[in-house]
């Protein structure tokens, strides 16, 4: 049996997260769109500073817990852009959109495990694509051992790492979110 580099699957796994990641944008995008509508963020008819938290978001030292304190600054600085402080009452309850936004970040988790359950389940269906009498796992005859043995590593890996994976993969979520976020203003505002 053949060792299977790290970087070979660090490699597979960027793939498989890249091809993830676009079938969750529109899902995405579309919360954040009807957040702007909901808050209505086309009022502030300023320079957008969502691109300012987009520039701390995309640092390299960034991390999700530096980009939410960054975004619960700017509420509290006295000059502030009006955008971070609008409002919008729903059920009774109030709130601002720094703390939507802020929520939308954090709920980007189902996205993250949506991502997840698709890899180790395509990682599944290549490995056992017949499933035999009584559930029972059939090995796909066109695929040889070092290409088993490629995706078994492949799934240990990515369960060895999920935490740190995850954790990049919110990342980038995150500044994919406020990217267009960031434009979604701009456009409503231009």
């Amino acid at each position: 049996m053949s060792k299977i580099s790290v970087i070979e699957l660090e490699q597979q796994v960027t793939l498989r997260i890249n091809q993830e990641l676009s079938k969750q944008l529109d899902d995405v995008i579309t919360k954040m769109q009807e957040m702007a509508k909901n808050f209505d963020i086309k009022q502030v008819k300023e320079r957008s500073p969502l691109k300012n938290v987009l520039t701390t978001a995309t640092d390299p030292t960034s991390s999700i817990e530096v980009i939410k304190n960054y975004i619960r600054y700017q509420v509290g600085r006295k000059d502030a852009s009006k955008i971070w402080k609008l409002e919008k009452i729903e059920n009774g309850k109030k709130e601002i959109f720094a703390h939507a936004v802020i929520n939308q970040i954090d709920g980007l988790i189902s996205n993250i495990n949506n991502i997840f359950q698709s890899i180790k389940s395509s990682i599944d269906k290549e490995l056992n694509p017949f499933l035999g009498e009584n559930d029972q796992d059939c090995i796909n005859p066109k695929m040889n051992n070092q290409q088993r043995e490629k995706l078994e590593s492949l799934k240990e890996y990515l369960q060895k790492n999920e935490s740190s994976i995850s954790k990049h993969i919110h990342l980038k979520l995150t500044q994919l979110y406020l990217g267009y976020l960031s434009r979604e203003h701009t456009a409503l505002i231009a």
